[in-house]
């Protein structure tokens, strides 16, 4: 059949020598059915500008796609027709990214594979509550907590980020009581990163001399929790003289900004 066959061979309609050879005159209708042929054909190729879409699939034969544009999140390379916001582009040299919404949600890059800051990574979900949210069992072979320590003889208002580590080594004594307040970091809050129904616990270590001091009270982003209970028969009133106190803290948050808080504090020597 004239045109293009599924391989992509194009066969004339008419040929002009076998004709003349066959004794049969050039006519008005085979030439109109000649180029009507060329037509069809031509309607059928890949124009450079873009100018038309595909009709059907487009089968490469096992070759590379390759001088794709970069895009940006906004505008990806490789977007699905009614959403030009969310697909693949390429954020920098030997980087790749997927965007949704016009939003960077995970990329590859050299050192593997990242989500953004402030970007949520759900597995066994797709409306993950925190940055990596898992619904089901996880199971680590290994795992290492970050840990600050410093240096300083704590008193007064003790800013406690549960972003930058849980756990909270003091390696000078205590030098006044003090209050732990419980946060993200310095810029957000607990409960603007914290969901309902979740969890945290914290250790903080705390050095005492020759005068012990001790937490006179815990608050989460600034204010007392709806409820705080101690264990070992209430709040600590004393610290313990020449050895390390080490607080624990269990944080359940039960609503919006309401927070549930369960301590200890026990001494190691």
């Amino acid at each position: 059949m004239p045109g293009y066959d599924g391989f992509g061979n194009f066969t004339r309609g008419y040929n002009w020598t076998a004709d003349k050879l066959a004794s049969i005159k050039i006519q008005a209708a085979r030439m109109d059915g000649e180029f009507d042929i060329y037509a069809t054909a031509l309607n059928q190729v890949i124009l450079r500008n873009g100018v038309a879409a595909f009709t059907g699939d487009v089968k490469l034969g096992g070759n590379d796609i390759t001088g794709i544009g970069l895009g940006t999140a906004a505008s990806p390379s490789i977007a699905p027709t009614g959403d030009t916001t969310s697909g693949v582009y390429f954020p920098s040299t030997g980087a790749v990214g997927l965007s949704a919404s016009g939003v960077l949600r995970f990329g590859i890059n050299l050192y593997g594979a990242y989500v953004p800051s402030g970007q949520l990574f759900g597995i066994g979900t797709v409306t993950p509550r925190t940055q990596l949210d898992v619904a089901g069992i996880a199971s680590f072979r290994s795992a290492f907590e970050d840990t600050v320590i410093s240096a300083t003889g704590i008193s007064g208002t003790v800013q406690v980020d549960v972003v930058t580590a849980p756990i909270v080594q003091y390696t000078t004594n205590a030098a006044g009581n003090w209050t732990f307040n419980i946060r993200a970091d310095s810029g957000n809050t607990l409960n603007s990163v914290m969901a309902i129904g979740q969890t945290l616990t914290l250790a903080i270590e705390v050095p005492q001399g020759a005068t012990a001091y001790y937490c006179t009270a815990i608050t989460i982003d600034g204010a007392a929790p709806a409820s705080i209970q101690w264990s070992n028969g209430g709040a600590p009133s004393a610290g313990n003289v020449s050895g390390t106190d080490v607080y624990t803290v269990r944080v359940t948050k039960t609503g919006a900004a309401t927070f549930r808080v369960r301590a200890s504090m026990n001494q190691e020597k």
